[in-house]
């Protein structure tokens, strides 16, 4: 059966993905990426510029989700908030373990790769949410955008330690998690 061009074009990250994931990025060649998706180099370059392009697409699919959390409309207290969005972000993206190990490997071997999703993420209609309302919470617009920029390094920071315990076969837990967190954040500004 012949496949559409999107559908040839999700063949082509599929084979990549997997590939990224037991190689690395610098360890997956076109060579590679072509022999597990059964077609010619030469189809994948019809899909994607070069190999850099297809690494961005790559991240795009896979990393931009990681980013998008739902923001819970009833609570305004800010550790009620910043402990609901910690939560809803640590268990959507547990659910998805192949997008954190692409992320912890692009951050060590490409960075390049995701230093727009970093920059789209930090930018995000949610994390403007969160921080609005956190401003109304906290009283103080300084103390609102503080929270949010750091509690989204800290959670991109989570995203490498859920992946070293995840190889290590250690136990994430995420409430506790959520609520250290909360703490530091609370406590701390």
């Amino acid at each position: 059966m012949r496949l559409s061009g999107s559908e040839r074009r999700q063949s082509i990250l599929e084979a990549a993905v997997g590939l990224v994931e037991q190689y690395g990025f610098r360890g997956t060649s076109t060579q590679a990426i072509a022999r597990q998706a059964a077609i010619s180099d030469a189809l994948i370059f019809k899909h994607f510029k070069s190999l850099d392009d297809l690494y961005a697409a790559l991240c795009h699919e896979y990393i931009t989700p990681l980013t998008e959390v739902p923001l819970e409309e009833s609570n305004t207290v800010a550790s009620s908030l910043i402990y609901s969005y910690i939560r809803m972000f640590l268990i959507k993206n547990l659910q998805n373990p192949r997008s954190f190990r692409l992320y912890a490997m692009a951050q060590y071997e490409r960075p390049d790769l995701i230093s727009g999703l970093t920059e789209k993420a930090e930018s995000s209609e949610t994390l403007h949410t969160l921080t609005s309302r956190l401003e109304d919470a906290f009283g103080s617009r300084d103390r609102s955008s503080w929270a949010v920029t750091f509690l989204h390094h800290s959670l991109m920071d989570m995203t490498r330690q859920y992946n070293l315990n995840a190889r290590e076969g250690q136990e994430f837990d995420i409430d506790e998690t959520a609520k250290q967190l909360t703490r530091l954040i609370v406590g701390n500004h």
